[in-house]
Protein backbone atom coordinates (compact mmCIF):
# COMPACT_ATOMS: atom_id res chain seq x y z
CA UNK A 1 0.00 0.00 0.00
CA UNK A 2 3.10 2.62 0.74
CA UNK A 3 4.83 1.69 -1.98
CA UNK A 4 1.44 2.65 -3.98
CA UNK A 5 0.88 6.02 -2.59
CA UNK A 6 4.76 6.62 -3.38
CA UNK A 7 4.21 5.85 -6.58
CA UNK A 8 1.02 8.53 -6.59
CA UNK A 9 3.21 10.74 -4.95
CA UNK A 10 6.06 10.46 -7.16
CA UNK A 11 3.61 11.06 -10.75
CA UNK A 12 2.07 13.91 -9.12
CA UNK A 13 5.65 15.49 -8.34
CA UNK A 14 6.75 15.27 -11.97
CA UNK A 15 3.24 15.91 -13.14
CA UNK A 16 3.64 19.30 -11.36
CA UNK A 17 7.61 20.60 -12.60
CA UNK A 18 6.26 20.21 -16.08
CA UNK A 19 3.38 22.31 -15.10
CA UNK A 20 5.47 24.54 -13.34
CA UNK A 21 8.19 24.69 -16.44
CA UNK A 22 5.16 25.68 -19.15
CA UNK A 23 3.90 27.91 -16.27
CA UNK A 24 7.30 29.84 -16.09
CA UNK A 25 7.69 29.46 -20.37
CA UNK A 26 4.26 31.79 -20.27
CA UNK A 27 5.37 33.89 -17.91
CA UNK A 28 8.48 35.01 -19.97
CA UNK A 29 5.79 35.90 -23.01
CA UNK A 30 3.33 37.26 -21.01
CA UNK A 31 5.95 40.21 -20.03
CA UNK A 32 5.88 40.93 -24.12
CA UNK A 33 3.23 43.38 -24.06
CA UNK A 34 4.18 45.28 -26.57
CA UNK A 35 2.46 45.39 -30.35
CA UNK A 36 3.17 46.79 -33.66
CA UNK A 37 1.28 49.80 -34.49
CA UNK A 38 0.22 48.95 -38.27
CA UNK A 39 -1.82 50.47 -40.85
CA UNK A 40 -2.82 47.77 -43.76
CA UNK A 41 -4.31 48.93 -47.27
CA UNK A 42 -4.67 47.13 -50.27
CA UNK A 43 -1.79 47.72 -51.71
CA UNK A 44 0.67 47.86 -48.62
CA UNK A 45 1.78 47.30 -44.88
CA UNK A 46 3.37 49.94 -42.96
CA UNK A 47 4.26 49.31 -39.60
CA UNK A 48 6.73 49.99 -36.31
CA UNK A 49 7.61 46.39 -34.75
CA UNK A 50 8.39 46.29 -31.30
CA UNK A 51 11.05 43.82 -32.46
CA UNK A 52 12.49 45.39 -34.37
CA UNK A 53 12.61 48.43 -32.35
CA UNK A 54 14.13 46.67 -29.60
CA UNK A 55 16.83 45.25 -32.21
CA UNK A 56 17.40 48.86 -33.04
CA UNK A 57 18.31 49.84 -29.11
CA UNK A 58 20.67 47.02 -29.05
CA UNK A 59 21.93 48.24 -32.31
CA UNK A 60 22.27 52.19 -30.41
CA UNK A 61 23.78 50.44 -27.26
CA UNK A 62 26.56 48.76 -29.53
CA UNK A 63 27.35 51.63 -31.28
CA UNK A 64 26.41 50.36 -34.95
CA UNK A 65 27.10 52.78 -38.09
CA UNK A 66 24.05 52.19 -39.24
CA UNK A 67 22.24 54.18 -36.10
CA UNK A 68 21.13 57.75 -36.36
CA UNK A 69 22.75 59.93 -34.05
CA UNK A 70 21.09 62.81 -32.82
CA UNK A 71 17.47 61.49 -33.01
CA UNK A 72 14.64 63.50 -31.49
CA UNK A 73 14.20 60.30 -28.34
CA UNK A 74 17.97 59.82 -27.91
CA UNK A 75 18.17 61.37 -24.15
CA UNK A 76 15.57 58.87 -23.44
CA UNK A 77 17.18 56.02 -24.35
CA UNK A 78 20.00 57.11 -22.85
CA UNK A 79 18.19 57.40 -19.89
CA UNK A 80 16.18 54.28 -19.69
CA UNK A 81 19.20 51.49 -21.16
CA UNK A 82 22.47 53.26 -20.39
CA UNK A 83 22.82 50.99 -17.50
CA UNK A 84 22.81 47.64 -19.75
CA UNK A 85 25.35 49.23 -22.28
CA UNK A 86 27.15 45.77 -20.84
CA UNK A 87 24.66 43.22 -20.96
CA UNK A 88 25.59 40.28 -22.36
CA UNK A 89 23.46 40.83 -25.75
CA UNK A 90 25.79 44.23 -26.62
CA UNK A 91 28.45 42.13 -26.52
CA UNK A 92 26.98 38.98 -28.67
CA UNK A 93 26.21 41.49 -31.33
CA UNK A 94 29.27 43.37 -31.05
CA UNK A 95 31.03 39.84 -32.05
CA UNK A 96 28.43 39.12 -34.75
CA UNK A 97 28.43 42.22 -36.05
CA UNK A 98 32.26 41.96 -37.06
CA UNK A 99 31.71 38.49 -38.19
CA UNK A 100 28.94 39.89 -40.87
CA UNK A 101 25.65 40.40 -38.82
CA UNK A 102 24.84 44.03 -40.13
CA UNK A 103 23.07 46.22 -42.75
CA UNK A 104 20.49 44.31 -43.81
CA UNK A 105 21.24 41.20 -42.02
CA UNK A 106 19.92 42.24 -38.35
CA UNK A 107 16.01 43.10 -39.63
CA UNK A 108 16.17 40.60 -41.93
CA UNK A 109 16.59 37.89 -39.41
CA UNK A 110 13.62 39.32 -37.39
CA UNK A 111 11.00 38.38 -40.44
CA UNK A 112 11.93 34.93 -39.37
CA UNK A 113 11.16 35.93 -35.49
CA UNK A 114 7.32 35.45 -33.62
CA UNK A 115 6.61 38.28 -31.60
CA UNK A 116 7.87 36.43 -28.77
CA UNK A 117 11.49 36.39 -30.39
CA UNK A 118 11.04 32.52 -31.17
CA UNK A 119 11.99 31.49 -34.71
CA UNK A 120 8.98 30.95 -36.65
CA UNK A 121 8.56 27.02 -37.52
CA UNK A 122 7.54 27.12 -40.92
CA UNK A 123 9.86 29.41 -42.69
CA UNK A 124 12.86 29.13 -44.33
CA UNK A 125 15.91 31.15 -43.57
CA UNK A 126 17.94 32.35 -46.19
CA UNK A 127 21.30 31.17 -46.14
CA UNK A 128 22.83 34.76 -46.24
CA UNK A 129 21.01 35.52 -42.82
CA UNK A 130 22.09 31.82 -41.27
CA UNK A 131 25.85 32.40 -42.39
CA UNK A 132 26.22 35.97 -41.44
CA UNK A 133 24.28 35.50 -37.83
CA UNK A 134 26.71 32.43 -37.02
CA UNK A 135 24.29 30.13 -37.96
CA UNK A 136 21.27 28.10 -36.16
CA UNK A 137 22.88 27.83 -33.05
CA UNK A 138 24.51 31.71 -33.54
CA UNK A 139 20.99 33.04 -34.04
CA UNK A 140 19.24 31.35 -31.45
CA UNK A 141 21.71 32.51 -28.39
CA UNK A 142 21.08 36.03 -29.69
CA UNK A 143 17.11 35.67 -29.50
CA UNK A 144 17.80 34.10 -26.21
CA UNK A 145 19.90 36.63 -24.85
CA UNK A 146 17.53 39.60 -26.62
CA UNK A 147 14.33 38.23 -25.03
CA UNK A 148 16.40 38.31 -21.54
CA UNK A 149 17.85 42.39 -22.25
CA UNK A 150 14.02 42.76 -22.99
CA UNK A 151 12.76 41.52 -19.51
CA UNK A 152 15.58 43.45 -17.82
CA UNK A 153 15.79 46.64 -19.09
CA UNK A 154 11.76 46.57 -19.46
CA UNK A 155 11.79 47.40 -23.21
CA UNK A 156 8.22 46.98 -23.44
CA UNK A 157 7.23 49.87 -21.19
CA UNK A 158 9.60 52.34 -23.13
CA UNK A 159 7.70 51.12 -26.09
CA UNK A 160 3.71 51.90 -24.65
CA UNK A 161 5.71 55.77 -23.69
CA UNK A 162 6.42 55.92 -27.13
CA UNK A 163 3.16 54.83 -28.74
CA UNK A 164 1.88 57.95 -29.89
CA UNK A 165 5.19 59.00 -31.15
CA UNK A 166 4.86 55.48 -33.39
CA UNK A 167 0.95 56.05 -34.51
CA UNK A 168 2.43 59.75 -35.43
CA UNK A 169 5.11 58.19 -38.04
CA UNK A 170 3.09 55.51 -38.77
CA UNK A 171 0.51 57.84 -40.20
CA UNK A 172 2.41 60.53 -41.30
CA UNK A 173 4.99 57.77 -43.92
CA UNK A 174 1.22 56.56 -45.20
CA UNK A 175 0.73 60.01 -46.20
CA UNK A 176 4.06 60.47 -48.15
CA UNK A 177 3.75 57.40 -49.56
CA UNK A 178 0.01 58.02 -51.04
CA UNK A 179 0.99 61.24 -51.95
CA UNK A 180 2.02 60.12 -55.53
CA UNK A 181 0.51 56.80 -54.96
CA UNK A 182 4.04 55.37 -55.13
CA UNK A 183 3.27 51.42 -54.50
CA UNK A 184 0.61 51.93 -57.83
CA UNK A 185 3.37 53.40 -59.80
CA UNK A 186 6.14 50.78 -58.93
CA UNK A 187 3.24 48.38 -60.16
CA UNK A 188 2.48 49.71 -62.96
CA UNK A 189 6.03 50.61 -64.12
CA UNK A 190 7.81 46.79 -63.68
CA UNK A 191 4.22 45.91 -65.03
CA UNK A 192 3.10 43.43 -61.93
CA UNK A 193 2.75 42.91 -58.53
CA UNK A 194 4.66 41.20 -55.84
CA UNK A 195 2.94 39.37 -53.25
CA UNK A 196 2.83 41.89 -50.33
CA UNK A 197 4.45 45.31 -50.09
CA UNK A 198 5.52 45.69 -46.44
CA UNK A 199 7.07 49.17 -44.96
CA UNK A 200 8.66 48.71 -41.77
CA UNK A 201 9.73 51.90 -40.08
CA UNK A 202 13.12 51.59 -38.58
CA UNK A 203 12.82 55.40 -36.09
CA UNK A 204 16.81 55.06 -35.62
CA UNK A 205 17.57 54.42 -38.80
CA UNK A 206 20.55 56.10 -41.36
CA UNK A 207 19.81 54.38 -44.12
CA UNK A 208 17.24 51.84 -45.98
CA UNK A 209 17.24 48.02 -46.68
CA UNK A 210 15.27 46.34 -49.35
CA UNK A 211 14.47 42.68 -48.61
CA UNK A 212 12.68 39.74 -50.66
CA UNK A 213 11.64 36.38 -49.12
CA UNK A 214 10.03 34.10 -52.32
CA UNK A 215 6.38 33.26 -51.44
CA UNK A 216 4.12 30.56 -52.78
CA UNK A 217 3.02 31.72 -56.48
CA UNK A 218 7.16 32.72 -57.59
CA UNK A 219 6.45 36.46 -56.33
CA UNK A 220 7.96 37.97 -53.45
CA UNK A 221 7.28 39.05 -50.16
CA UNK A 222 8.95 42.46 -50.61
CA UNK A 223 10.27 44.38 -47.14
CA UNK A 224 11.33 48.22 -47.37
CA UNK A 225 12.84 48.23 -43.59
CA UNK A 226 12.76 52.54 -43.94
CA UNK A 227 14.31 55.41 -41.71
CA UNK A 228 12.29 58.18 -41.41
CA UNK A 229 11.60 60.40 -44.68
CA UNK A 230 11.29 63.97 -44.35
CA UNK A 231 9.62 64.61 -47.51
CA UNK A 232 7.54 62.71 -49.69
CA UNK A 233 9.83 63.23 -52.47
CA UNK A 234 12.54 61.33 -50.03
CA UNK A 235 10.33 58.60 -49.01
CA UNK A 236 9.42 57.53 -52.39
CA UNK A 237 12.83 57.79 -53.94
CA UNK A 238 14.11 55.22 -50.91
CA UNK A 239 10.57 52.93 -51.09
CA UNK A 240 10.71 53.27 -55.17
CA UNK A 241 14.17 51.97 -55.23
CA UNK A 242 14.52 49.33 -52.01
CA UNK A 243 10.82 47.89 -53.51
CA UNK A 244 12.76 47.88 -57.02
CA UNK A 245 15.47 45.32 -55.82
CA UNK A 246 12.91 42.69 -55.78
CA UNK A 247 12.26 43.26 -59.20
CA UNK A 248 15.81 44.13 -60.64
CA UNK A 249 18.14 41.84 -58.59
CA UNK A 250 16.63 38.39 -59.98
CA UNK A 251 16.86 40.06 -63.26
CA UNK A 252 20.24 40.29 -62.81
CA UNK A 253 20.92 36.92 -61.23
CA UNK A 254 19.30 35.52 -64.57
CA UNK A 255 21.41 36.76 -66.92
CA UNK A 256 24.82 36.98 -64.38
CA UNK A 257 26.55 35.39 -67.33
CA UNK A 258 26.01 38.66 -69.78
CA UNK A 259 26.23 40.65 -67.04
CA UNK A 260 29.67 39.96 -66.06
CA UNK A 261 30.66 40.21 -69.93
CA UNK A 262 30.75 44.13 -69.00
CA UNK A 263 32.91 44.02 -65.27
CA UNK A 264 35.05 46.64 -66.73
CA UNK A 265 33.32 49.57 -65.83
CA UNK A 266 33.29 48.23 -62.66
CA UNK A 267 37.12 49.46 -62.33
CA UNK A 268 36.38 53.44 -62.34
CA UNK A 269 33.70 53.35 -59.59
CA UNK A 270 34.99 50.13 -57.86
CA UNK A 271 36.71 52.39 -54.53
CA UNK A 272 33.80 54.58 -54.02
CA UNK A 273 31.10 51.28 -54.73
CA UNK A 274 33.09 49.25 -52.17
CA UNK A 275 33.20 52.41 -49.73
CA UNK A 276 29.11 52.25 -49.65
CA UNK A 277 29.09 48.66 -49.08
CA UNK A 278 28.67 47.63 -52.94
CA UNK A 279 31.95 45.67 -52.96
CA UNK A 280 30.65 43.66 -56.70
CA UNK A 281 29.81 44.89 -60.33
CA UNK A 282 26.73 42.88 -59.44
CA UNK A 283 25.24 44.59 -56.51
CA UNK A 284 26.80 47.79 -58.61
CA UNK A 285 24.62 47.29 -61.37
CA UNK A 286 21.60 46.51 -59.04
CA UNK A 287 22.43 49.98 -57.47
CA UNK A 288 22.17 51.67 -60.28
CA UNK A 289 19.21 50.14 -62.26
CA UNK A 290 16.92 50.53 -59.22
CA UNK A 291 17.55 53.71 -58.35
CA UNK A 292 17.42 54.88 -62.30
CA UNK A 293 13.83 53.41 -62.32
CA UNK A 294 13.19 55.11 -58.72
CA UNK A 295 14.09 58.35 -60.03
CA UNK A 296 12.26 57.81 -63.78
CA UNK A 297 9.21 56.40 -61.87
CA UNK A 298 9.88 59.67 -59.63
CA UNK A 299 9.96 62.30 -62.70
CA UNK A 300 6.18 61.62 -63.51
CA UNK A 301 4.80 62.92 -60.35
CA UNK A 302 7.69 65.99 -59.92
CA UNK A 303 8.89 66.65 -62.64
CA UNK A 304 12.36 65.90 -65.09
CA UNK A 305 13.99 69.52 -63.53
CA UNK A 306 13.29 68.74 -59.97
CA UNK A 307 14.06 64.68 -60.17
CA UNK A 308 17.63 65.56 -61.66
CA UNK A 309 18.38 67.90 -58.79
CA UNK A 310 18.10 65.14 -56.69
CA UNK A 311 20.09 62.36 -59.33
CA UNK A 312 23.34 65.43 -58.71
CA UNK A 313 24.76 63.52 -56.23
CA UNK A 314 24.37 60.03 -57.26
CA UNK A 315 25.58 61.06 -60.49
CA UNK A 316 29.41 61.68 -59.13
CA UNK A 317 29.61 58.62 -57.90
CA UNK A 318 26.99 56.28 -59.77
CA UNK A 319 28.20 57.67 -63.13
CA UNK A 320 26.02 55.27 -65.28
CA UNK A 321 22.55 56.32 -63.91
CA UNK A 322 21.95 59.23 -66.38
CA UNK A 323 22.47 57.02 -69.14
CA UNK A 324 20.33 54.71 -67.85
CA UNK A 325 17.46 56.92 -67.12
CA UNK A 326 17.85 57.84 -70.23
CA UNK A 327 17.32 54.60 -71.98
CA UNK A 328 14.25 53.76 -69.91
CA UNK A 329 12.11 56.33 -71.67
CA UNK A 330 12.47 54.15 -74.46
CA UNK A 331 10.97 51.35 -72.70
CA UNK A 332 8.26 53.76 -71.40
CA UNK A 333 7.37 54.59 -74.97
CA UNK A 334 7.09 51.21 -76.12
CA UNK A 335 4.95 49.42 -73.48
CA UNK A 336 2.80 47.72 -76.42
CA UNK A 337 5.77 45.87 -77.22
CA UNK A 338 7.70 45.75 -73.69
CA UNK A 339 4.64 44.25 -70.96
CA UNK A 340 6.98 44.06 -68.43
CA UNK A 341 10.36 45.68 -66.93
CA UNK A 342 11.79 41.61 -67.17
CA UNK A 343 11.60 42.07 -71.11
CA UNK A 344 13.44 45.00 -71.65
CA UNK A 345 16.27 44.35 -68.89
CA UNK A 346 18.26 42.72 -71.78
CA UNK A 347 18.16 46.18 -73.39
CA UNK A 348 19.84 47.82 -70.72
CA UNK A 349 22.89 45.12 -71.18
CA UNK A 350 22.94 46.46 -74.45
CA UNK A 351 23.47 50.17 -73.08
CA UNK A 352 26.35 48.19 -70.89
CA UNK A 353 27.87 46.80 -73.97
CA UNK A 354 27.97 50.22 -75.74
CA UNK A 355 29.38 51.73 -72.30
CA UNK A 356 31.82 49.04 -72.13
CA UNK A 357 33.25 49.72 -75.97
CA UNK A 358 33.84 53.68 -74.78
Amino acid sequence: MKKHISLITLVIMILSLFSGCKTAANNVSNKFTAKPISIESKLYNISIDPKMELLQIVQYLAGDEVILKGHTYDDDIDKWFSKYKNHEVIKTYKEMYSLGYSYHIPPESMIFVDENLNLKKDVHITDEVLKRSGGINGLENFLSLLKDFRIESNFDEFYKNKTSYYKYLVSDVQKQIDKYNDIKQLVDYYGYSQNSFNVVILPLANAGFGVRVPAENSRYDVYDFMGIPYTPEDCSIMLLHEFGHSYVNPLTEKYIDKVNEYKILFEPIKEDMTRMAYPTWECCVNEHISSAVSYRILASSIGEDKVKEYMKYYESKFIYIEPLYNKLKEYESNRDKYKTFDEFYPELLNLFKELSKK
